[in-house]
This record gives structure tokens, sequence and C-alpha cells, in this order.
């Protein structure tokens, strides 16, 4: 009797955790184009993000830095309605050097 609730506890146990780290779930970037590392020979109009699930895009933030740390204001940021876990970053020309982008995003389910 005493083995059979203590395998009952640690199964809700277990099963409130899964619930648990389901809630605390964030999007998490799934691929890029261009794609992480590229070596481009012109500066490409727009950044795609793909996320793992869909995202606000008017929470989202975005910026794109130079190798120095330098923020380069952006054209645009959208989502695509047919697709929602993308997002659109429309660039403005950049020279030739090495840049980041760094985002922060909230899922539809967050938010």
């Amino acid at each position: 009797m005493r083995i059979k609730f203590s395998l009952a506890v640690i199964c809700a146990f277990s099963l409130g955790l899964i619930w648990a780290v389901q809630a605390l779930a964030h999007a998490f970037l799934d691929r890029s184009y261009p794609p992480d590392n590229s070596v481009l020979t012109a500066s490409p109009p727009e950044i795609k993000l793909w996320f793992s699930e869909a995202i606000t895009p008017r929470f989202s933030a975005i910026q794109v830095l130079d190798q120095n740390g330098n923020s380069y204001p952006l054209k645009s940021i959208q989502g695509v309605p047919d697709d929602p876990t993308l997002l659109i970053i429309e660039l403005p020309d950049l020279k030739d050097g090495v840049f980041t982008v760094n985002w922060k995003v909230i899922s539809s389910e967050d938010g």
C-alpha cells in the first residue's frame, strides 16, 4: 500500500513539474535568414527570424550592432500573419563589417 501511494505521489509531482516547465517556456530562435555566422558580399535588405512558437511582434525588440557595439536604426520590424513564428526586420544599408543581431521576444503564450 505504501509503495503504491509513493508511486502515485511521485507521478503527480512529475506531472506538476512538466506543466510548470511548459508554463515557463519561452520562444527560442529556431532559424534565421541569413543563417547564423553568414559571410555576405552585400548588406541584406532584411533579416528573417523564426521562433519555436508564435510571438507577439509589438513586444519584440531587435538590435543590430556593429563590432564596436554601435546600434543601427531599423527600418521596420514586422510579424507575418500567415506565420506567427516569423519576424522580418528591414535593415538600413550596412557598411562592410561584422554585425550582431540581438533580440527579445515574447511568445503569444507568455503575453
